[in-house]
């Protein structure tokens, strides 16, 4: 009877064990599922959210009308690269972008950047803009801006005033206007390989006074107020203080300038005999606009 008991014990206890083993075993296989269940699930969110941003994306860009990757004009963050180009002592960076659409034309006095397909259709066609460098005024070149001055040359570049694309090809058209978007950045780029180049021409009215003998005809077309500043700023360049409020509040506004010795107290002999010879042409300049102009400018 005893062994019977125990036999039944021994059988009940394997009962439950194979009941507890299999239970866990349940246990595990439905943690599994659930785990490989919430994988799934998170692989379907992150599937969902990469289409989203995929959408998105494209429509940004087709709001924005250009691929991010190529860049902008006046965009510093883009990934567009430059292609360095030296003429002389003049260097200047162009947007990779430009890449078998340019091509340049050097001269004695600088370098031209041409529209190449413009150019292919037409002969003398596709000018963008020109980098050059002279000893004279620039008044007489509508379209041309100063970008350096130092030991007596004036370093500027020039831009179309006419129609100078391919007109009869819509793509051509659209192409060079395109380039043209660039220009500004380009010219931002502009570096002068010489000692003593300054970068500030635009705070002159003549920037080369100071070394450079002018000429009447270059000061044809400078206003009356234009005319008096060119003929101050000799003055200006070596400290003399103003007593007109207007000259004073003007030169004090331009970086270069340090006004430190009274009207009173200037000597004129600290002017070089360009400088004087300047002064004179200016007078007279002066003087000739005064008797074309009944009403100058105040």
């Amino acid at each position: 009877m005893a062994k019977k008991w125990l036999t039944g014990i021994l059988f009940a206890a394997g009962f439950i064990v194979i009941a507890g083993c299999g239970q866990k075993e349940e246990n595990e296989t439905l943690a599994e599922v659930e785990q490989n269940q919430q994988q799934q699930d998170n692989e379907t969110q992150e599937d969902k959210e990469e289409q989203q941003d995929f959408h998105q994306g494209s429509d940004k860009e087709d709001a924005d009308g250009f691929d991010e990757n190529l860049g902008q004009p006046g965009d510093d963050s883009s990934s567009s690269d430059l292609i360095v180009y030296q003429w002389e002592e003049i260097t200047i960076s162009i947007p990779d972008i430009w890449e078998g659409k340019y091509q340049i034309e050097e001269g004695e006095d600088g370098f031209s950047l041409i529209q190449s397909a413009s150019a292919k259709k037409e002969e003398g066609m596709g000018f963008l803009c020109g980098f050059y460098r002279t000893d004279r005024m620039i008044t007489d070149l509508p379209a041309a801006a100063a970008l350096a001055y130092g030991n007596g040359l004036l370093y500027y570049m020039e831009q179309p005033t006419d129609v100078c694309y391919f007109t009869e090809d819509a793509e051509i058209a659209k192409e060079y206007h395109e380039m043209q978007e660039w220009i500004n950045d380009i010219a931002a780029t502009v570096s002068i390989d010489k000692e003593g180049i300054k970068y500030n021409p635009e705070e002159f009215v003549c920037p080369l006074s100071d070394t450079v003998p002018l000429k009447d005809d270059e000061l044809l077309n400078l206003s009356d107020n234009q005319l008096a500043i060119a003929r101050n700023e000799i003055y200006a360049r070596h400290g003399r203080k103003f007593k007109d409020s207007n000259l004073a509040s003007y030169f004090e506004s331009c970086s270069w300038y340090e006004g430190s010795i009274s009207p009173e107290e200037f000597d004129e002999a600290v002017l070089n005999q360009t400088e004087k010879d300047n002064l004179e042409v200016i007078k007279n300049a002066e003087k000739a606009y005064a008797q074309e102009h009944a009403n100058p400018e105040e």
